[in-house]
């Protein structure tokens, strides 16, 4: 239950995955992993409250935690979600990073992708490809070989940048003496940027006036950007750790919900209306304030499991029908499909919130009755 408990907290986006992969999580007696550096790994997937990773990754890493320490090399691509998080080796590929506050200060061989509240791309940070960046407080003074798009409340830009500059409603773009921009900048804000002296914008600057948003409305804007990140790596991931760590119970309650849908959309309905009631009513009574707790607890721990296998069963259905096939599979293709996909819908009125509470309900209303039977030990009926 700890393990499952953490991982529903972990925050995480999508790097390319290998089928084979090791997983790491905390114990009972330790929430925090690190990876010596005289460990030999390829893809690793790692959750818990502190990760520090000091050895090479030969493969993938997808780490996650309040605290996330990457000090080892990365030879493909990097996805990482957390509170803090550190990023000081090299990236050979792609690097996703979405978290509190951001560092990165680490090679990125391909592109960055990061979003957070105060981000840092620091000065040793060399970024090949392109980088696109959003956050409360956004500094980059690491040499950028491709395009630099950023959005966000404070912008700081003091670093070489090779190609055009693209910055978005910002309250204030600041260009310091050590930026060279090659290509154009365009940006848009409420004021003009301030250009320290001996700063070099070669390709031109085109401002385009904005109204003056409040300091509220910025920081807003910011994290919806970062919260549509991590919510996408955040489903991924723990859809990932249901499946490999939980596979007894996902494989199962995800075809039952598949197969029997209205059922399951029944028992999900009933239960979430119900349930709440039944725990209002032990909380009067001192006898039953202890059940109540107890019934709360499982209620909000199935309701987040029930979003997760939403995702997963959204994506089997995708997959089913791209690959004009009846049989379910479930891998990190399917958790991956399933948590872009409900992202897409999010955005989409009245149908897509539908489509999303449905498969919600049917989801939700399979997992009770897998709860339901595995304590009558008797398997779903498929």
């Amino acid at each position: 239950m700890k393990k499952l408990f953490f991982v529903t907290l972990a925050l995480l986006l999508m790097p390319t995955l290998a089928y084979a992969a090791e997983l790491r999580g905390p114990n009972d007696s330790n929430d925090s992993l690190t990876v010596t550096k005289t460990e030999k790994v390829k893809n690793l997937y790692i959750a818990a409250s502190n990760v520090t990773v000091d050895a090479s990754v030969s493969g993938d890493l997808v780490a996650a935690g309040g605290d996330v320490l990457i000090n080892g090399d990365v030879e493909q691509s990097l996805l990482a979600a957390g509170g803090t998080i550190n990023v000081r080796g090299s990236v050979g590929q792609n690097s996703r990073v979405a978290g509190g506050t951001i560092t990165i200060n680490g090679p990125v061989h391909q592109d960055l992708v990061v979003a957070g509240g105060t981000v840092t791309v620091g000065s040793g940070a060399v970024v090949s490809g392109d980088l696109l960046i959003s956050g409360g407080t956004v500094r980059i003074e690491g040499h950028i070989m491709g395009q630099v798009r950023a959005s966000g409340g404070t912008v700081v830009l003091d670093s070489p940048v090779d190609g055009n500059v693209t910055v978005r409603q910002v309250d204030s773009l600041e260009i310091g003496k050590d930026a060279v921009i090659k290509g154009k900048l365009l940006y848009s804000s409420a004021k003009e940027a301030t250009v320290a002296s001996g700063a070099q914008l070669t390709g031109g600057i085109e401002y385009t006036k904005v109204a003056q948003r409040s300091g509220f409305d910025g920081r807003i804007r910011g994290l919806f950007s970062a919260a549509t990140l991590i919510s996408i790596l955040s489903t991924f991931l723990l859809a990932l750790a249901l499946l490999y760590w939980l596979n007894r119970l996902t494989r199962p309650v995800v075809e039952h919900a598949y197969k029997k849908m209205p059922e399951s959309i029944g028992i999900g309905l009933v239960t979430l209306i119900v349930v709440p009631v039944i725990s209002l009513i032990l909380l009067i009574t001192l006898i039953g304030m202890k059940f109540a707790a107890a019934l709360g607890l499982v209620y909000v721990i199935s309701v987040l499991l029930g979003s997760t296998l939403a995702s997963l069963l959204l994506g089997s259905i995708i997959m089913r029908l791209v690959n004009k096939s009846s049989e379910l599979k479930l891998d990190w293709v399917v958790a991956l499909v399933g948590a872009v996909s409900g992202a897409i819908l999010m955005v989409i009125p009245l149908i897509g919130w539908v489509i999303l509470s449905v498969l919600f309900l049917a989801a939700f209303g399979s997992l009770i009755k897998f709860i339901y039977n595995d304590h009558a030990h008797k398997p779903l009926p498929l």
